[in-house]
């Protein structure tokens, strides 16, 4: 259960931390040597995930947080900005906005021109998207067609690039703020961290420094919005986040260099107590700026350069396969189980009415037998589809597989609408995702259509 840090629990916090005092996220100095350790370990678990076309489950992130973090150490960038290229033009008429913002920050950072990257005029791609986004379903919108986060990521793309934004779009994303100082129908932590991220960008062009009336609104947003994040600071067990463990990363970037809150150290030191077994490329890609004290509005600097990647190290294939099996002949059980494997057996249930209380009632539940033990909850799922008992399907994300439809109805994304995972005998959320987490024998699982 996360609580507010208080000035008691931040002095015991403060007594007991076994990390560094300082960080460059916090006092923009350099990291120091068991820092320095830790970003080598983000990045070379990085490589370790590669897939063998030499990019990621979300290549532009991937390319973006080495480039921001450890440049040098990205060998082959080559091969993977070809992959990136290709990528993005199979991806041309599905790409969201944020998507897009993140190619064209990939490949600037990345000392590319993403007016002409592999013949894709990536900017020109997002100044189109930015036409409609607050005007849809036939009348105007006070949230943006692919949301905060997304459209945010735009205008830092938009920025870095050396576009200037219109009066138009900066005065849209300021009037979107809540009272509370950040942005979102949920008032996100995450929202508010790109749209403060937007807003330091923008604050230097011409649209903004020749009209002192915008240049008020911003900066009334901007104590708004660091205020909101200052706010969210809270403490879990020893460690602090700033919103929660994701989201922290972009909370310091966003803070660095406009406010000195007291818990920054301590939020960073969390952020960087170690690099567990099961992080996928999203959450790694994210870190690595955050740990390197280095935001994406670094490369709006004229003197961003890059440096010669590291030759590939003799022997080196990248060749991580990003999923466990799902095919009926590896899931299907035999009469006996195999020799050292045990069997288990998982309940799955379904509530597709939002706001349903935990085990009020279930669409749907069933027995998923002779499971071995050690599958993820998504190997199960798989079992019993082959079996006829189960329908779902998933989408890859940086995070992992994600669930986007459980019997046959499918999560209005549009409306913030997702599949949470929830152990229906404690009534608590899974820790891990449907591809990582592996069920014990006789949990009940439930797949709640839920709001965030």
């Amino acid at each position: 259960m996360f609580q507010i840090v208080t000035v008691f629990q931040i002095s015991l916090l403060l007594s007991f931390s076994l990390v560094s005092s300082a960080y460059p996220a916090c006092d923009g100095g350099s990291a120091d040597a068991a820092l320095e350790s830790l970003i080598d370990d983000h990045v070379d678990r990085l490589l370790e995930l590669r897939l063998p076309s030499w990019g990621w489950v979300n290549t532009p992130g991937a390319v973006l947080g080495i480039q921001l973090s450890k440049m040098q150490s990205l060998f082959g960038l080559d091969r993977t900005l070809e992959t990136m290229a290709q990528e993005m033009k199979d991806e041309l008429d599905s790409t969201n906005l944020g998507k897009n913002a993140h190619y064209a920050m990939a490949t600037k950072a990345s000392c590319q021109n993403p007016r002409n990257f592999s013949g894709v005029d990536i900017i020109d791609r997002i100044w189109k998207r930015m036409r409609f986004q607050f005007r849809y379903e036939k009348k105007a919108q006070r949230i943006p067609f692919d949301r905060w986060y997304r459209y945010s990521l735009a205008v830092q793309a938009l920025c870095v690039c050396g576009e200037e934004l219109t009066r138009y779009h900066i005065v849209r994303m300021a009037r979107g703020q809540n009272d509370d100082g950040s942005w979102g129908d949920t008032h996100s932590v995450d929202d508010t961290n790109q749209v403060l991220l937007a807003i330091r960008c923008i604050q230097t062009q011409k649209t903004v420094v020749n009209r002192p009336y915008m240049r008020r609104l911003l900066r009334n947003s901007t104590i708004k919005a660091i205020s909101f994040l200052e706010s969210s600071v809270n403490a879990d067990g020893d460690d602090v986040w700033i919103g929660n463990k994701y989201s922290t990363p972009g909370a310091l970037l966003a803070l660095q260099d406009i406010s000195d809150f007291a818990e920054c150290n301590m939020a960073a030191g969390s952020m960087s107590n170690g690099l567990a077994p099961d992080e996928r490329v999203g959450a790694i890609s994210q870190r690595l700026p955050a740990m390197r004290g280095r935001s994406v509005l670094t490369l709006k600097d004229p003197e961003w350069t890059c440096v010669t990647p590291d030759p590939i190290p003799d022997g080196y294939v990248p060749n991580y396969d990003p999923e466990p099996s799902l095919e009926c002949d590896d899931l299907l059980p035999g009469a006996m189980p195999p020799p050292g494997v045990t069997w288990i057996d998982v309940r799955l249930s379904v509530q597709k009415t939002l706001g349903t209380n935990i085990n009020d009632s279930f669409d749907l539940t069933l027995l998923v037998e002779n499971v071995n033990e050690g599958n993820t909850l998504l190997q199960a799922m798989a079992q019993a589809r082959c079996l006829g008992q189960f329908q779902f399907e998933t989408v890859i994300t940086s995070f992992g597989p994600s669930v986007r439809s459980v019997d046959g109805l499918q999560a209005d994304t549009m409306n913030r609408q997702y599949w949470s995972l929830v152990d229906a005998g404690t009534e608590k959320s899974l820790p891990l995702g449907a591809g990582r987490y592996q069920p014990s024998d006789e949990q009940h699982i439930l797949f709640k259509l839920s709001t965030w």
